[in-house]
Order: structure tokens, then sequence, then C-alpha cells
């Protein structure tokens, strides 16, 4: 999985500039696996599968700064470093056939830190 992200926000209380935040991120990959096991039943259309995601742990860096004060003015970027933990997901789906041409699916699925 690779992710990255900028992020701007901006307060105005009456005031332009009043308050804005802003982080310059650079991207990140992360490694996971993925583990299944599945039962089928063609003479009946059916099939059950149960599938587990591992987390991802990724790591941002980039630089983040806050503005408090008069419009135009440019925040100070500093270096910043954080992590995020993509969680763990168990997924449960089936399929069931219902007639020749129509079939019945659908899916359950945890997602969670620490599965």
């Amino acid at each position: 999985m690779q992710s990255d992200g900028d992020i701007y926000v901006s307060l105005n209380a009456g005031l332009p500039n009043f308050f804005s935040y802003r982080f310059d991120g650079d991207s990140d990959t992360g490694v996971g696996y993925v583990l299944g096991i599945a039962y089928s039943r063609p003479e009946f259309g059916t099939r059950l599968a149960l599938s587990y995601t591992s987390p991802i742990d990724l790591t941002f860096s980039g630089q983040e700064g806050r503005v408090l004060g008069a419009a135009g003015a440019t925040p100070a970027l500093s270096d910043t470093r954080f992590g995020v933990e993509m969680p763990a997901t168990l997924s449960l789906d089936f399929q069931q056939g219902i007639a020749t041409n129509t079939a019945l699916f659908g899916r359950i699925q945890q997602s969670r830190m620490g599965i």
C-alpha cells in the first residue's frame, strides 16, 4: 500500500488568515499480507470465503506549520514525522444462487486495530 497527502486548514473568524495549518507530506509504502480460505458448492451456487488482511504500518515525514496572524503571512514549516497503522481486517464473503440467472451475495467485514 502506498499513501501520501497534503493538508491545508484555514479558519476565518471574520479575519483573513486568522488561523491556518499546513502539512506537506511525503509518500510511504507499507507491505502486508492476505490469508484466506474458501468453501464452494457449484451445484447449489454456494460460495463462502473467509479472509484476513494484516495491518500495514506507514511512517509519514514532511513539513508542517501553523500561522496565527495577518493575511498573507507565510507559515514557518518545520520537519515532522509520525506513524499510522492501517487496521487489520477480517472478511466473510458469501454467495448463494437463488435462480438460474440470479445470485444473492454479500460481505461482512470487521476492521480494527490489533485483531
